[in-house]
């Protein structure tokens, strides 16, 4: 039997344009305080390197309420403390339709492109998919920041392991 190892819990929420350098230390807040409108709860992040050393993110959700007003994309991008944007992906492999209250997601990833860059930030957040031209920012709800639009975690943070 192999052992899980839990995702990273901690996150720090901001707007999606802020640069993690401009973070404070005393602002990180587990991931359970962080949730999508009241649909999904952040639950964390996993890394593993794949064989082309890509680097994999599982982010991981609980369903809170399954009923949403579109469906949802789920980002992830790798960025420099200076808020550039190295890599990024997209997407809800899931039919948002056969969610229910209660369910865990673990919506995986593929960031190509990565460089041993040991300053790199994963920037995690999600669109509703409305009007795909103007895909409309989903705000975090949390206790720190009401206008949060992204999650920041610095990749020092994770525990990456080789791709199972």
């Amino acid at each position: 039997m192999s052992r899980v190892i839990p995702p990273t819990t901690d996150a720090y929420a901001a707007t999606i344009d802020q640069a993690p350098d401009s973070f404070q230390d005393n602002a990180w807040l587990p991931s359970t305080g962080h949730t999508l409108n009241g649909h999904l709860r952040f639950l964390g992040v996993k890394g593993y390197w794949s064989p082309n050393r890509s680097l994999d993110i599982e982010t991981w959700w609980e369903v809170l309420d399954p009923s949403t007003e579109a469906p949802v994309s789920i980002f992830v991008h790798l960025i420099t403390s200076k808020g550039h944007a190295l890599a990024g992906a997209d997407g809800w492999g899931v039919d948002s339709n056969t969610l229910h209250t209660g369910d865990i997601i673990v919506q995986r990833h593929a960031l190509d492109n990565h460089t041993e860059d040991s300053d790199l930030w994963l920037r995690i957040g999600a669109y509703w998919l409305t009007d795909p031209a103007t895909r409309k920012i989903v705000v975090w709800h949390n206790d720190r920041d009401p206008e949060a639009t992204a999650l920041f975690v610095p990749l020092t943070r994770l525990h990456i392991t080789q791709s199972p």
